[in-house]
């Protein structure tokens, strides 16, 4: 007999990308950026294009990292501040507001619409996240 824990049956269990599983990951991550990016990934990896997409629309609907904050240290030492101090947290992990994710899921989104036959779609994406 197979078990499904605390939901009795498979009918129950949310399904991985059930909107209640993907609320307690990005919960977990404290990024609901990264959450959408990192669940649109293995969406797409596993082939399931049509939970691709929202995701991944979801990583660039969120607000990326606050622009007050540089990533090159030699622009902060130049500043006077700790080269580390505008990404790093206390304990020397990058802030969750230093990882923005859009150019990642443009990029893969764009892929996406590129393998499906929508080269208009991937055209904009990239004109309007990755093209500088």
């Amino acid at each position: 007999m197979v078990s499904f824990g605390v939901y009795g049956d498979a009918a129950a269990a949310p399904t991985p990308a059930s909107p209640r599983r993907r609320q307690e990951y990005a919960a977990l991550r404290r990024n609901p950026q990264e959450a959408a990016y990192n669940l649109g990934r293995a969406a797409h990896q596993m082939g399931l294009l049509h939970l691709a997409v929202p995701l991944y629309e979801r990583a660039l609907a969120e607000p990326g990292p606050d622009p007050g904050h540089t990533l090159d240290p030699n622009a902060a030492a130049a500043d006077g501040q700790d080269p580390a101090a505008p990404w790093l947290d206390g304990a020397g992990a990058p802030k969750a507001s230093a990882l923005c994710l859009k150019r990642e899921a443009a990029h893969n989104l764009a892929q996406l619409y590129r393998a499906t036959g929508a080269p208009g779609l991937a055209r904009q994406l990239v004109r309007r996240y990755l093209v500088f």
